[in-house]
């Protein structure tokens, strides 16, 4: 394992975690969590065009819609 004062080592490093793992989703695209949340009720909003209320109103309408268990 290197330092990430080795800047060189840091950078080869982030691109290979990058290259291994899914970091975000993608529209559309299948992703390894994607399985995962399948089996569970969850909530994927896009909010990169979204205030910050916008989103957070959202999800409160959401979790008040929910069933209760």
């Amino acid at each position: 394992m290197g330092s990430k004062r080795d800047l060189a080592w840091s950078e080869a490093n982030v691109r290979e975690l990058g290259a291994a793992h899914v970091m975000n989703t993608r529209p559309g695209g299948q992703t390894p969590a994607d399985d995962l949340l399948a089996g569970h009720r969850h909530l994927r909003l896009e909010n990169s065009e979204l205030s910050a209320d916008q989103p957070a109103a959202r999800i409160v309408d959401w979790l008040a819609a929910r069933p209760r268990r």
